[in-house]
């Protein structure tokens, strides 16, 4: 029999604050596929506090700590933070990477000296 339950570990820790991310419905990671999210701004940091806090559940209270973080002066994670976050949380749950792989060479490659080389 084959099971299909989550079991990488969903606790994570930002600027000493720990969490545990939640499974969101797939439904929703299909409608922020579609949505057209602004790259930089305002907004931007909107769509993304949005987003992660869907997948915090709100037991222990991890939605207001984790505004109560976000509302910090000092030791606030910083946007490279809440992005790789983020990323990491749509990773787990999609099981897919979210950056686009690296192009290859064309043709073969070589992994050794040729033949004729002395």
């Amino acid at each position: 029999m084959r099971k299909f339950d989550v079991t990488e570990d969903m606790t994570f820790e930002v600027n000493g604050e720990k969490f545990e991310m939640q499974i969101v419905r797939p439904e929703v990671l299909a409608l922020w596929e579609d949505e057209d999210a602004p790259d930089t701004g305002v907004k931007a940091l909107e769509v993304v506090d949005r987003r992660i806090l869907a997948f915090l559940g709100n037991g222990n209270g991890q939605h207001d700590r984790w505004k109560a973080l976000r509302e910090r002066e000092i030791n606030t994670p910083g946007m490279g933070q809440l992005r790789g976050l983020l990323e990491w949380m749509i990773e787990v749950q999609t099981a897919r990477p979210t950056v686009q792989p690296s192009p290859s060479a064309r043709g073969r490659g070589t992994s050794a000296a040729s033949s004729t080389d002395e």
